[in-house]
């Protein structure tokens, strides 16, 4: 729905993905494989070429992002929060009111810190 902010999750726990809208499961795919790593850019908000140039950016605000090392979700449905905390299983967190210039302040231990290639994070209220 748009005109509204939304909680998105993916999940891959090594059997199966799920996508959770809201913390309501939406869709499963079974297929149990190791993943597979590349050497192309993580991107928020786009997706990448197999040149690693950014193609199909999103159209709409991005409030938050956590990238997890486990599988945080299971089940058919969860209560999102509001915003997330770093822990030991965090990978990348960025909330994205922590803009330093042009970079975007993760939370994690990793201290990524990446940068904001189309344009800077603005605070914008959650009823926004």
């Amino acid at each position: 729905q748009t005109g509204r902010w939304h909680h998105i999750a993916g999940v891959y726990d090594g059997e199966e993905t799920r996508l959770y809208v809201d913390g309501r499961l939406i869709d499963t795919v079974k297929r149990a494989a190791k993943r597979r790593k590349n050497n192309l850019p993580l991107l928020v908000g786009a997706d990448v070429d197999g040149a690693g140039r950014p193609m199909s950016f999103f159209d709409g605000c991005i409030d938050g992002v956590r990238l997890s090392k486990i599988a945080r979700y299971k089940g058919v449905r969860f209560e999102p929060v509001r915003r997330h905390s770093p822990d030991e299983h965090t990978a990348l967190l960025l909330n994205m009111d922590g803009a330093m210039g042009p970079w975007v302040y993760d939370e994690s231990e990793n201290r990524a810190h990446p940068s904001a290639i189309k344009g800077l994070p603005r605070i914008r209220p959650a009823d926004d």
